[in-house]
C-alpha cells in the first residue's frame, strides 16, 4: 500500500516503536529510548549513511522508495564498534536490489484516500561484468483532516483557547483543522542509480521530503493562508544528495575495500508559530497611571496579530572516505578473520536562514547568513577500527569489534572508544546461540551544541548493553524462530524540558537523562505451499530513569508502548503459470501509552490499539499485476506521544484504500 519504511520497521521489528519529533518528520524509539527526532538509529543504503550531521536525523518518510528494496539488515543493540557515531540504539541498512534480480523495467502507479499518489520506476540489468540499478519514486498526498473535538477527547480543551498569563488571547478565527499524515504541494521523491563494474562501484541518490506540522505551535492554521517562501510552505523538509565511488579488490588473503563519498543537505523548517493573536496591554494616562471606565473596570489597548511564523533553512555538506583491510587466518587449529581500517570525513554548514513575518503578507525580517554558526559548523571526524571473527572451535565463534573516534569540533574535541565482544554457539544448522556485550555514543549535534549551547551539555548519549540471543528453526513443521533477551543502560540523553521535583523546566534541557531497562523480543516465521506467517513480540520493563521522559508514579517512560504484538499471513488462493491471487494481513497491537506533560499531574494515558489490514494481489503472467490494500479497516483511532514539548498526542492517518497497477518489461 502507502507505507513508507518508518511504517514497515514498526511493523516488522519488535522493539521499534513510532513516537512523535519535535518536527512533524517521522521518529522512532528503540527499546523505549528516543529523541526529539529520528537522531538514535543509522539509517544507510547499501553501507552508506543517511542521516545527516546537522541535527543527526536519518528520514524513514517517503524520501525512501520501498519499491526498490531486496531486503533491509537491522542491528537491534550499540553498534558504534562497526558504524561509529549515531548507532547508537539500532542500526538499519536498505539492501537494494541487483540489476540481475530486476532484469528488466518495472513501473507502477498507486492511487488511494486523501488524493493520495505513488509512483514507482525501477530498472535494472547485468551486461557482462556490469550490473546497473537506476530507481524513481513519487508520493504525494494531501492527507486527511481531523478536528480539535474528534476522537478521545484530548484537544477539546482547545477549542476555545485562551491564554490568560501576560493577557494574551489566542484564537482560531474560525480555523479547527489538523493535517494528518500531509505531503502537499512539494512531493517526496527518491531518485538514484547504482553501477558496478568488476572492481568498481558507483552510487548516487537525490532524495526529498516535506511533511506538513499537524497544526500551529499548540493551535491551528489554515495552510492555503501562508505565503510561499523560496517556493515552500508550511512543513519540515530536507533535500538530500548524496555520492559514493568504491573500489574492492581480492590480493590472495587480503580484501582491499575503499571508497570516496560525500554528502549535501538542505533541511528546511517553516512554521506557524499561532494563526491569530490578540495582545492587551493595560491603558495609562498622561501621568501614568492605570485608566478605569465608569463601571470601574480596567481599560486594554488590544493589539491584533494575524498569520505569525518563522522559517528556517540550513545547509551542510559532509566529504569523506574509509579503507578497509581484511584477511583470513590460522592459529593452530583455529581459524578466523580479522579486519581493521580507518574512516575520515569533514562536515560544514555552510548557509543558514531565518526569516519571521506576520500577518499573512509575507517577511517581516530575517537573516540571510549567520556567519558565526557558519565559522563554528566545521567539524572533522576520525576514526579507527578492528573487527575479529574467530573460530575457537567450529562450533564457537568469538566476535570482537573495538572502534576509536575522535571529532575535532570548533570549540573542544570529543573522543569515544566503543567495544563490542560477543560469543556464539552454533552446533549445528538447526540452532545457535549468541551472548553479547556493546557500548555505543551519539555524540550530541551541532543543532544542540550551537544553537542550543545555553541549555545542552557537551557530553554523547551512551549505551551500554547485554543480549542473550536464541535462533534457530524447526523443519518439520517448517517453522524459524529468534527469542532475543536486553538489558540496557543509556545515559546523556537528550530531554527536552526537565522536570525537576515535579516542576517543569524548559531551561533545565540538557543532555543529562538516564535509563536502564530490560525485556525479550521474538520473532516466529512460518512459509510453507501456499501459506506464509510472521509473528513479533515484544515486552520491555524500566527499571530506573532519571532527566527523562519518565513518570516516577507510574515507573514508566512516556510515549512509547511496552508491549507489541505484530502478525501477518499470507495465502495463495491461485497459483498457476499464468495466474496468481494472494490475499495477506496484518494484525498490530499496542498496549496504552503514557503521555508526559510538564508536570505528573498533567500525565495520562492514550489507549492501547489493535489495528487491521488487508490485502489482495493478482499477478497475470509476469507483466501485470494489480492490487488493493486497505489499512486500519475499521478506522481506530490512533495517537503517537513523545516528548513533553508536544503536550498533546498526535492523530494518525485512519482508513486508508489505495488501488495499484504495475507493468514489467
Amino acid at each position: 500500500g502507502g507505507r513508507n519504511l518508518q511504517e514497515v520497521l514498526a511493523a516488522y521489528v519488535p522493539g521499534i516503536s513510532e513516537v512523535t519529533a519535535y518536527n512533524p518528520g517521522e521518529n522512532l524509539a528503540v527499546h523505549g529510548a528516543y529523541a526529539n527526532g529520528q537522531e538514535l538509529i543509522m539509517i544507510m543504503e547499501n553501507g552508506h549513511r543517511l542521516n545527516n550531521r546537522f541535527n543527526n536525523v536519518g528520514t524513514t518518510s517517503y524520501s525512501i522508495s520501498t519499491e526498490k528494496i531486496d531486503h533491509i539488515e537491522v542491528l537491534r543493540g550499540p553498534a558504534s564498534s562497526l558504524y561509529g557515531n549515531v548507532a547508537l540504539s539500532a542500526v538499519v541498512n536498505i539492501i537494494t536490489k541487483s540489476g540481475h534480480d530486476i532484469d528488466g523495467i518495472k513501473a507502477r502507479y498507486g492511487y488511494g484516500s486523501y488524493t493520495t499518489h505513488k509512483t514507482d520506476f525501477l530498472m535494472g540489468t547485468r551486461y557482462m561484468d556490469a550490473d546497473i540499478v537506476a530507481w524513481a519514486s513519487l508520493y504525494n498526498s494531501n492527507g486527511q483532516i481531523r478536528h480539535f473535538g474528534d476522537g478521545k477527547g484530548y484537544y477539546t480543551s482547545l477549542l476555545n483557547p485562551v491564554v490568560e498569563g501576560e493577557r494574551v488571547t489566542l484564537t482560531f478565527g474560525g480555523v479547527d483543522r489538523i493535517y494528518v499524515g500531509s505531503y502537499r504541494d512539494t512531493p517526496s521523491y527518491d531518485l538514484g542509480f547504482t553501477f558496478k563494474l568488476k572492481d568498481f562501484s558507483l552510487m548516487f541518490s537525490r532524495k526529498n521530503t516535506k511533511k506538513l506540522y499537524q497544526n500551529s505551535y499548540r493551535y491551528s492554521y489554515d495552510y492555503d493562508l501562508f505565503p510561499s517562501i523560496n517556493g515552500i510552505k508550511p512543513g519540515y523538509g530536507t533535500e538530500e544528495t548524496h555520492a559514493e565511488i568504491g573500489y574492492s579488490r581480492q590480493l590472495g588473503r587480503l580484501s582491499l575495500n575503499a571508497s570516496f563519498y560525500g554528502d549535501w543537505y538542505n533541511i528546511n523548517q517553516y512554521q506557524v508559530d499561532y494563526a491569530y493573536l490578540t495582545t492587551e496591554t493595560p491603558s495609562l494616562d498622561a501621568e501614568g497611571n492605570f485608566i478605569y471606565d465608569a463601571n470601574g473596570h480596567q481599560v486594554f489597548d488590544t493589539e491584533e496579530e494575524n498569520g505569525v511564523f518563522n522559517f528556517q533553512d540550513f545547509g551542510e555538506t559532509t566529504l569523506g572516505g574509509s579503507f578497509k583491510l581484511g584477511t583470513d587466518y590460522r592459529l593452530g587449529t583455529m581459524k578466523g578473520n580479522v579486519l581493521i581500517g580507518s574512516q575520515y570525513e569533514h562536515f560544514s554548514l555552510h548557509s543558514r536562514l531565518f526569516f519571521y513575518g506576520s500577518d499573512l503578507k509575507g517577511i517581516d525580517y530575517g537573516f540571510y547568513n549567520y556567519e558565526d554558526a557558519i565559522n563554528k559548523g566545521k567539524e572533522d571526524n576520525l576514526s579507527f577500527f578492528l573487527q575479529d571473527k574467530h573460530y575457537i572451535l567450529p562450533e564457537l565463534i568469538l566476535n570482537v569489534g573495538l572502534r576509536y573516534d575522535i571529532k575535532y569540533r570548533k570549540e573542544d574535541k570529543v573522543k569515544a572508544l566503543s567495544p563490542r565482544l560477543a560469543l556464539m554457539y552454533v552446533p549445528n544448522d538447526r540452532f545457535s546461540l549468541k551472548l553479547s556485550y556493546s557500548k555505543a555514543f551519539a555524540d550530541l549535534a551541532f543543532y544542540y551544541r550551537y544553537l542550543l549551547n545555553d541549555v545542552f551539555e557537551m557530553e554523547p548519549q551512551r549505551l551500554s548493553a547485554v543480549q542473550l540471543s536464541a535462533m534457530g528453526k524447526v523443519a518439520p513443521i517448517h517453522l524459524n524462530y529468534e527469542v532475543n533477551l536486553f538489558y540496557n543502560k543509556f545515559t546523556n540523553l537528550t530531554c527536552w524540558g526537565t522536570r525537576i521535583d515535579d516542576d517543569f523546566d524548559l531551561t533545565a534541557t540538557k543532555n543529562q537523562g538516564d535509563l536502564t531497562n530490560m525485556g525479550v523480543e521474538a520473532t516466529a516465521r512460518y512459509a510453507h505451499q501456499r501459506l506464509s506467517g510472521y509473528l513479533s513480540a515484544y515486552y520491555c520493563h524500566d527499571i530506573s530513569s532519571r532527566l527523562y521522559y519518565y513518570s516516577e508514579s507510574e515507573g514508566k517512560v512516556g510515549g512509547v508502548p511496552h508491549f507489541t504484538l505484530n502478525l501477518h499471513g499470507a495465502y495463495k488462493l491461485l497459483q498457476t503459470a499464468d495466474h496468481e491471487l494472494k490475499v495477506y494481513g496484518h494484525v498490530s497491537y499496542e498496549n496504552r501509552k503514557l503521555n508526559i506533560g510538564e508536570r505528573e499531574s498533567d500525565d495520562f494515558y492514550v489507549d492501547g490499539t489493535m489495528l487491521f489490514n488487508l490485502g489482495v494481489k493478482y499477478r497475470y503472467r509476469k507483466h501485470l499485476q494489480f492490487s488493493l490494500d486497505c489499512d486500519n479497516i475499521l478506522s481506530t483511532d490512533r495517537y503517537l506521544c513523545g516528548s513533553n514539548n508536544d503536550l498533546l498526542p498526535k492523530f494518525q492517518r485512519g482508513r486508508m484504500f489505495m488501488a495499484s497497477v504495475a507493468y514489467s518489461l
